[in-house]
């Protein structure tokens, strides 16, 4: 028995990678065991990463923040989906507030990040706004704290600066992500001593044209696994370090694998 698998899947809008994948017939294995062997020969990953998004799925939103210019009134910002540095963050702000601006070219909000000790900070002078008496900030509207890293304090309701207590998650999903292949009973990895239905690892280092995450396996490595007889379904699904689904903007994924 053996059998070669091509997964596919092409998205068009923000969404995470979590698919079932039934076959048009059973697969009936030719021998009472289940047990086969499994060797995976490559996955792809291209997309568009995304630090800022809406609530999409199981993943909260980070994309809402607001603001006040006298600390009772507020005003909500939705900042458009997107992967952001903590400049372009900035700049997104200042256009947001610049019409608030005595003038344009000074501005009484401003975020920055310390490249010494790799975290963000604020800074508010209500002076610069043509009728704020008192300008406030709040990031507890949604999960660009986390994002920025002001998890400790929130709100900002004074005036001066501000350093956030956390290093900024702008790389949202870390350094990498794993693939899951559910394909019966068994595991196919060990994570911190505890078994795992992770198949593989993807770094985040692409090829910068085509924006395509891709790994393969060089060794010819085979993994002995657990399916069902007969064999209907599996599933396939994108996740982070922490096991949150990954979200992507647009963008492929697809799997090759052999079980014999």
């Amino acid at each position: 028995m053996s059998i070669r698998e091509k997964f596919y899947i092409e998205y068009t809008t923000l969404t995470s990678v979590n698919e079932r994948k039934t076959f048009p017939q059973p697969i009936y294995l030719n021998k009472n065991s289940r047990e086969v062997m499994l060797r995976w020969k490559y996955a792809t990953f291209s997309t568009s990463l995304v630090n800022i998004f809406p609530t999409t799925g199981s993943n909260l939103a980070t994309n809402l923040v607001r603001y006040s210019l006298d600390g009772s009134t507020w005003t909500n910002i939705t900042i458009p989906t997107g992967n952001y540095s903590v400049s372009e963050l900035n700049n997104f702000f200042q256009q947001e507030l610049s019409s608030h601006y005595i003038d344009s070219t000074n501005p009484g909000f401003l975020l920055y990040v310390n490249s010494v000790v790799k975290k963000c900070y604020i800074i508010i002078d209500s002076t610069k706004f043509t009728a704020a008496s008192q300008f406030c900030i709040d990031f507890s509207q949604s999960l660009i704290y986390n994002v920025l890293g002001c998890v400790d304090t929130k709100t900002f309701i004074t005036e001066g600066y501000h350093a956030f207590s956390d290093i900024p998650k702008i790389n949202y999903w870390g350094d990498s992500l794993n693939l899951i292949l559910d394909i019966g009973s068994g595991s196919l990895s060990t994570i911190n001593g505890v078994m795992s239905k992770r198949l593989l690892t993807i770094p985040f280092i692409n090829d910068d044209e085509r924006n395509i995450y891709y790994v393969e396996n060089t060794i010819n490595s085979v993994i002995p696994v657990s399916i069902p007889n007969p064999f209907t379904t599996y599933n396939i699904k994108y996740v982070d370090n922490n096991n949150n689904e990954v979200l992507i903007n647009g963008g492929e994924a697809s799997l090759e694998f052999e079980l014999f």
